[in-house]
């Protein structure tokens, strides 16, 4: 995670509690690597401010219609989250299209309150657009237990975990 013991004894009690178990957490992950007999996990960090899809959309006239898309500010964040996401590093061929588990830890730039529901939907539209999913339906991605958001002001990222059941 990239902190000193300086950097963590500047933080209040809780937070450095918190980042001491998420370092241990993840320390020994690297992707890809075995987890159990025939399971493999994927751990990449998307350094990034996390953004969501729904806050902020856009509706565009289209004839006699109205179209609604996603802010500028998420379709930013998509593009730029491409560089973080390499599948071909991982051995992956081709999309995810077996059922896993997508965890996020959204580590937020403000205390602002956020919907880890959209914070999801953002993340998993992002894998699905970026070629490490091949959809985002309940067949593929089953479940997102132990996603979480943090709050980081000096590193806001995402911290994804998809583990193949």
């Amino acid at each position: 995670m990239g902190y000193s013991e300086a950097d963590i004894a500047r933080f209040g009690p809780g937070a450095r509690q918190q980042i001491l178990r998420q370092m241990s957490m993840f320390e020994d992950r690297t992707a890809p690597s075995s987890v159990e007999a025939g399971k493999q996990e994927l751990h990449f960090t998307i350094y990034l401010d996390p953004v969501t899809k729904k806050n902020s959309q856009r509706v565009i006239p289209c004839g006699r219609y109205h179209k609604v898309l996603p802010s500028k500010a998420y379709e930013r964040y998509e593009k730029d989250a491409r560089s973080y996401i390499t599948c071909r590093e991982w051995g992956i061929d081709g999309p995810i299209d077996r059922p896993c588990e997508v965890v996020g830890l959204f580590y937020m730039k403000t205390r602002r309150k956020v919907d880890l529901t959209n914070l999801l939907e953002a993340l998993d539209d992002v894998l699905v657009r970026h070629g490490v999913l091949a959809d985002d339906n309940s067949q593929i991605v089953v479940s997102h237990d132990g996603s979480r958001v943090f709050h980081d002001p000096r590193d806001p990222r995402t911290e994804v975990t998809i583990r193949y059941l």
